[in-house]
């Protein structure tokens, strides 16, 4: 267990303890379930890349039209098939 110590403003601290109140949840499950969702959603946030219309264009044209690999593809795809 790691404990840590939070210095809150009063206000702050009687917002947080009335919201443990009506989840009935104690002070630490609730920061911890507060912390770790919102440590989830922001991972999520952070990590998804959304592709607007002209990334879209730029895809399918890179995809459409594959180009002949270079020394470093092949490096790479060498690599790949000593690993297999």
């Amino acid at each position: 267990m790691t404990t840590i110590t939070l210095n809150l403003p009063e206000t702050t601290q009687q917002v947080i303890a009335r919201a443990c109140s009506l989840a009935d949840m104690s002070l630490d499950d609730f920061i911890i379930k507060q912390a770790y969702n919102n440590a989830l959603t922001m991972l999520e946030q952070k990590s998804t890349w959304v592709a607007n219309e002209d990334d879209m264009r730029a895809i399918v044209t890179e995809i459409s039209t594959p180009t002949q690999p270079n020394d470093a593809m092949k490096a790479l795809l060498a690599l790949g098939e000593r690993l297999d």
